[in-house]
């Protein structure tokens, strides 16, 4: 087993998806042979990694390493962002998705990695957290940077992916007068995921909450990084990459839907986002 530091961590990601699943019967009880690490969206049910179940609704985040046996149990559909990684480019000669084997079927001399943290124990079992809605966007980056595969993705989406783990640390380690504060921004951006095709600001937010508008922007940028009005805005692009995706609505009822006032301010937001126009986006 490799003994590693979180400096040396320097991810390689073999796929990224988003996993709707009803029914963990056909998955049966499988191991992996590198790590998994789920964001719940939507839904519930659980994950069983080694006989112990973690639930996952959204905001549940679940991180676990190669040979364990896992299995899914929804209850009624459950959505997961995910990806399959390793910590380290030591398998980089492999970077195409390894499916994982029927736990009676699985080779251990598979196995791309076995990595050891020297400086921190996070990472030495499943690694569960609660309320990570805050990473969604990360997430999405890291899975748009895979999916379009432009020049030099696998160095982006292996130092976003970095950046991720650091924050997962941050987390796991986090002192519990913090993790209070996180968890009242956490309620606050569930609030904006659940209405931002409405007019929100702080104002309205510090009404909704009882906060004063300017403790609601500390708590959003302590949990985000970002100003309320700057994570408003870049949740409601990712949402209007969803629609515009999947092909659930055109370019103008995407705009109001997303919580656009018109289609003009929609268009020169998006492109100073994404670098595109709507109808780039368009199936």
């Amino acid at each position: 087993m490799e003994q590693i530091t979180l400096d040396a961590v320097r991810p390689l990601i073999r796929h990224a998806q988003m996993l709707t699943i009803t029914d963990g019967t056909p998955y049966g009880i499988a191991k992996a042979y590198d790590n998994r690490i789920f964001l719940c969206i939507k839904g519930s049910g659980c994950i069983v990694v080694s006989d112990t179940a973690y639930p996952m609704q959204p905001g549940a985040l679940l991180l676990w390493g190669p040979g364990l046996a896992y299995r899914y149990e929804p209850d009624g559909a459950m959505t997961l962002l995910g990806f399959n990684f390793d910590f380290t480019q030591q398998s980089a000669s492999r970077p195409m998705p390894i499916p994982p084997a029927k736990s009676p079927l699985f080779d251990p001399s598979l196995i791309t990695e076995q990595a050891a943290f020297s400086d921190t124990d996070c990472f030495r079992t499943p690694l569960y957290l609660a309320d990570m809605l805050p990473l969604k966007g990360r997430l999405l980056e890291i899975k748009e940077e895979f999916t379009y595969k432009k020049r030099r993705y696998r160095h982006r989406c292996s130092a976003l992916f970095s950046d991720l783990l650091a924050l997962l640390v941050r987390a796991a380690e986090m002192p519990v007068s913090a993790a209070e504060k996180h968890s009242k921004a956490d309620e606050i951006i569930a609030y904006i995921q659940t209405n931002y095709q409405k007019d929100l600001s702080s104002r309205l937010l510090g009404e909704v909450f009882g906060y004063h508008p300017g403790y609601i922007g500390r708590l959003i940028r302590m949990a985000t990084g970002m100003p309320t009005h700057q994570y408003l805005l870049n949740y409601r692009i990712e949402r209007a990459i969803d629609y515009l995706q999947s092909g659930e609505a055109n370019v103008s009822q995407t705009c109001f839907l997303c919580g656009f006032r018109d289609l003009a301010h929609f268009s020169k937001s998006f492109r100073a986002k994404t670098g595109r126009a709507p109808s780039d986006y368009l199936r």
